[in-house]
């Protein structure tokens, strides 16, 4: 029988609880307790008998998603570590309005699991040293989640959602969070239920409150900022991973999630791995880290493997690290890197003893940094990838389209992994992962491509004859410094990737964004066919041909490159992401001959004309403006430059290590 969908579902808000996070592990819980929540969703419709018909969730042969198949009880193998399943999807039901009330009924259930364990592990004992942290809870918890669903054969869901709201709205609007509010979702009230600002004692109950939480036995030092005050929503994302066996069934090893600092070493990391001659430096230096600091709290056991790395018995112990314990800046800051006698509080001093290990470990690393031949970058890529136009494609093509995404998503998380990164989440057409800025885009380019071959293949299956649209995916792309707020990255991954590689640049583009502590330092967007260079990229012989022995480009000619197209438009300083277009008085080749005559200057004389000229036209290849035009054309306008390409270049033979 050939089915129709007739239901479609949705579970949200997204942004709301996925990117408000100050850690990678607020991230990941975010992300998989809302794939865990879809997923029950799923398995209340199919309960009632229904069909899931996209994504595909499972083979013809009965192969289901891992995370679909350990929520349905079908439990084999290792437990899921990353969520599969997104937040829409279609399905097909007999009674389709009878299998949405399924699907809710096993979202809120779900819910209350997860928070109940929280509340019950962590929550609940200090509670009575706040001020109505009960009602504070229960406030907020309860209907958290907008569920959004339209039963019929031709859905609807974008225009039902202009006027479908909680259910408890629709008996009064959403009060104001009053009272102190959390530093991680700032517009919840934060537990404890004092404010701070209203007097002495009222401040010091309030401090009183979150120093006994950070004390329970199963509360680790880093657990917990000591200027953070966490609401129910931000306090069960960042404390899900170490109730998860109890509230869904299976432990998530959340010890295994590298943070962005872990990332951004990675190779650094792998360098130390491949050469065995530093072997045992490396393992005296995790010794004296075990030595000076808690082991339980500076270990993450099982976080190489993680992220595609195999066990090596002589090296795990320094493999497995925090990452701050690798950067030289890091292990000089206290609150960064606390070591066993290390004092709380903001101002407190460590005493003589203390300082002097700190030291310790800071020569023992120089020394390994110096065997190694490099010092780690501190910056990491977030990788944010999105299906273009899919909505469309699903209304005229739902079964090919469906058979694609489940082709992609399954291939998402090996190719991560070969990258030498780590996947947050991948399901559908959306994917969300950190990789180390050497590769990120390297990364990116290679899933674009698995995307259009997985519709290649699913339309050639299913039409062998017919016309066959296109399946493109965009993508956005953040380099940020390790340090920089988690937050702020993720809206800018979000507005890269919504605002300039879909808008502005037409889709079928990736548009990359560096965030360096003084802010952002370039914006370049690029549509993937004038990206890609056989295997490698356009960006990799620039950035090689800067970083290799012989430099073919200084750095400083690069801030020159930014002067000369600033002169040449209307702004009065450059910023990031901003275009220049020739007027009529200029030609194509007066930028070139111009450049060229520059970079002759910045060699002395020692190159010749056409070498220079050749060198600098591969210059200008990733400055002129290529996007996606009405006509679903990828071509370059050479009379719209942007400086953002060059400076791109630059800092990824740099890999930031300027800073």
């Amino acid at each position: 029988m050939n089915l129709e969908p007739n239901l479609q579902f949705s579970l949200g808000p997204v942004q709301g609880f996925i990117s408000q996070a100050r850690r990678t592990r607020d991230l990941w819980s975010g992300s998989y307790i809302l794939s865990y929540l879809s997923a029950r969703a799923m398995k209340g419709i199919i309960g009632c008998g229904g069909n899931i018909m996209v994504p595909k969730v499972w083979e013809d042969g009965g192969k289901m998603d891992l995370l679909l198949a350990w929520v349905m009880g079908e439990r084999a193998g290792d437990s899921p570590r990353i969520g599969t399943i997104p937040n829409r999807f279609q399905a097909w039901a007999e009674n389709p309005k009878e299998a949405a009330k399924a699907a809710e009924e096993q979202i809120r259930e779900g819910w209350e699991d997860i928070e109940s364990a929280v509340w019950d592990k962590f929550v609940s004992s200090v509670s009575s040293n706040g001020q109505g942290t009960q009602d504070i809870w229960e406030r907020q918890v309860k209907d958290f989640w907008e569920i959004y669903w339209t039963a019929g054969k031709l859905p609807n869901i974008e225009a039902r959602k202009n006027w479908r709201t909680r259910p408890s709205w629709n008996r009064e609007l959403p009060k104001l969070e009053i009272g102190d509010h959390c530093t991680v979702m700032g517009e919840w009230q934060e537990l404890s239920g004092f404010t701070g600002s209203k007097d002495r004692a009222e401040r010091a109950k309030q401090i009183n409150f979150w120093v006994r939480l950070r004390k329970l036995p199963d509360v680790g030092r880093l657990d917990f900022g000591e200027d953070e005050r966490l609401c129910s929503i931000a306090m069960i994302k960042r404390m899900f991973p170490k109730v998860a066996k109890d509230a869904i069934g299976w432990d998530v090893k959340a010890e295994r999630w590298p943070s962005t600092m872990y990332v951004a070493a990675l190779p650094w990391l792998k360098e130390i791995e491949k050469n065995k001659n530093i072997h045992k430096l490396a393992g005296s230096y995790s010794d004296l880290v075990f030595e000076a600091a808690v082991k339980r709290a500076v270990q993450r056991v099982g976080v190489w493997e993680q992220v595609g790395g195999s066990r090596n018995p002589d090296l795990i112990n320094f493999l497995e690290l925090d990452g701050n314990f690798y950067f030289k800046s890091s292990v000089e800051n206290q609150r960064h890197t606390p070591l066993k006698d290390t004092p709380f509080g903001w101002n407190a001093k460590e005493s003589e003893q203390v300082k002097e290990m700190r030291q310790g470990l800071i020569r023992h690393l120089a020394r390994l940094n110096k065997e190694v031949g490099l010092e780690p970058s501190p910056f990491y890529g977030m990788l944010l990838m999105d299906g273009d136009s899919m909505g469309e494609l699903l209304v005229d093509h739902g079964k090919e389209v469906s058979l694609a995404l489940a082709e992609f998503s399954s291939q998402v998380d090996s190719k991560v992994r070969e990258h030498g990164g780590v996947t947050v989440y991948a399901g559908g057409d959306d994917v969300l992962a950190m990789l180390p800025v050497t590769s990120a885009i390297g990364c990116a380019v290679k899933l674009a491509g698995c995307f259009e071959d997985a519709f290649k293949k699913a339309f050639e299956r299913i039409s062998p004859t017919e016309h066959k649209p296109r399946g493109t995916i965009s993508a956005g792309l953040v380099m940020a410094h390790g340090r920089y707020p988690l937050r702020s990255v993720l809206q800018e991954v979000h507005h890269i990737l919504d605002d300039v590689a879909k808008d502005e640049n037409g889709r079928e583009s990736l548009a990359v964004s560096v965030l360096k502590g003084g802010g952002k330092y370039c914006q370049w967007a690029a549509t993937w066919p004038s990206l890609k260079r056989g295997e490698s990229t356009v960006l990799d012989k620039l950035a090689e041909a800067l970083s290799g022995e012989e430099k073919q480009f200084s750095t400083s000619f690069f801030f020159r490159v930014r002067e000369i197209l600033t002169l040449f438009s209307s702004q009065p300083f450059w910023q990031p992401g901003c275009y220049i277009r020739l007027t009529e008085e200029f030609q194509e080749d007066d930028i070139l001959d111009l450049l060229t005559a520059e970079y002759l200057k910045s060699k002395g004389g020692n190159v010749s004309v056409d070498v220079a000229r050749s060198r600098v036209a591969d210059l200008l290849a990733v400055s002129y403006r290529c996007l996606r035009n009405k006509a679903l054309e990828c071509v370059p306008d050479k009379r719209c430059l942007s400086a953002d390409g060059a400076m791109l270049v630059k800092f990824l033979a740099e890999g930031g290590m300027e800073d």
